[in-house]
């Protein structure tokens, strides 16, 4: 988004260092119905629950249902090149193991049953719905073929690992065996949870993503013992034109829990601050400020639930 902006202004922009800051119309992009998913009790990791069915992947293991929702929106504050953004992504798919592949590795099973998206920018992600795939861990990280076996990259593939990663190398079992003391820093958990965030700003990844996750201690909750734990992720991306310098940021926070018995991660939720901010470059414009102004600003909101899910009585 910023390449473009940046490739669109031209040089006599620059004299009249006048932002265009004209927004995008917006393009809601709706799915054909989907088989409706009703999942169990919120927050729920308790044993299988037929309130809550998907499409059992070919393979031993019962299948969780993994929600996945992403939200940001941002109002202009003063007139730039960055226009405001409303986007919006819920997935939800049921995840299972599919047996050991061919080298022995183990696989997930990724069954996409509904991906809906709404957003500012006119081009989108690849949908995912009604999609099957398998997952693996590779040497250089996760990867993901389709159902007939073939190699799945770029934004298709980003978005299937944010939901595989709550499950292949999940770190979670470690960290319930061992757990850390209340405030330490947990490192093993900061880049499963640095993948299934796969935070975005303007409708894109973020380019640089910190993450840090802190020990909360110990929580009962009614469906038994939880760890909770302090999340921070501070995400950035940052490009500059002729004339114009920008940067996108979030700063998210909030909290995620885990069972206590085994490590397996029950849900994530944060929330925080959207910036946007433009700057000229020094020179451009004499008497003009080189310093940044906030062009934008909202909030992001992430919430990733996952559920133990029982088999479909109609056998989809």
């Amino acid at each position: 988004m910023l390449a473009a902006i940046a490739a669109a202004t031209p040089l006599w922009a620059c004299a009249n260092a006048r932002p265009l800051g004209v927004a995008s119309p917006v393009v809601d992009v709706r799915l054909p119905s989907v088989p409706t998913v009703t999942p169990a009790a919120s927050n729920s990791p308790s044993p299988r629950s037929d309130a809550a069915c998907v499409a059992t992947p070919n393979g031993p293991g019962p299948e969780r249902l993994v929600e996945w929702r992403w939200r940001e929106r941002t109002t202009a504050v003063a007139r730039c090149q960055v226009s405001p953004v409303d986007d919006s992504s819920e997935i939800v798919a049921g995840v299972g193991a599919a047996g050991p592949g061919a080298q022995g590795t183990p696989e997930l099973s990724v069954n996409v049953v509904r991906d809906d998206e709404s957003a500012t920018e006119a081009a989108r992600a690849p949908r995912l719905d009604g999609k099957r795939y398998v997952v693996r861990a590779g040497t250089s990280g996760l990867e993901v073929t389709g159902a007939s076996g073939a190699p799945v990259g770029g934004d298709e593939a980003r978005r299937v690992r944010a939901l595989a990663a709550t499950e292949v190398r999940w770190p979670g079992a470690g960290v319930a065996t061992r757990p850390p003391a209340t405030g330490q820093e947990v490192p093993a958990l900061a880049g499963a949870v640095r993948e299934i965030a796969d935070v975005r700003v303007h409708g894109e990844p973020a380019r640089d993503v910190a993450v840090v996750v802190r020990f909360a201690g110990p929580h009962a909750e009614t469906w038994g013992d939880a760890l909770v734990f302090d999340v921070e992720i501070h995400a950035r991306t940052s490009d500059a034109g002729m004339c114009h310098r920008w940067e996108l940021t979030a700063d998210l926070a909030g909290r995620m829990r885990l069972r206590a018995d085994d490590g397996t991660l029950v849900d994530l939720a944060l929330s925080g601050q959207r910036r946007d901010t433009e700057a000229l470059c020094p020179g451009v414009a004499p008497g003009t400020s080189s310093a940044p102004r906030t062009c934008d600003e909202g909030t992001s909101t992430l919430d990733v639930t996952l559920h133990v899910a029982g088999p479909c009585p109609d056998g989809r």
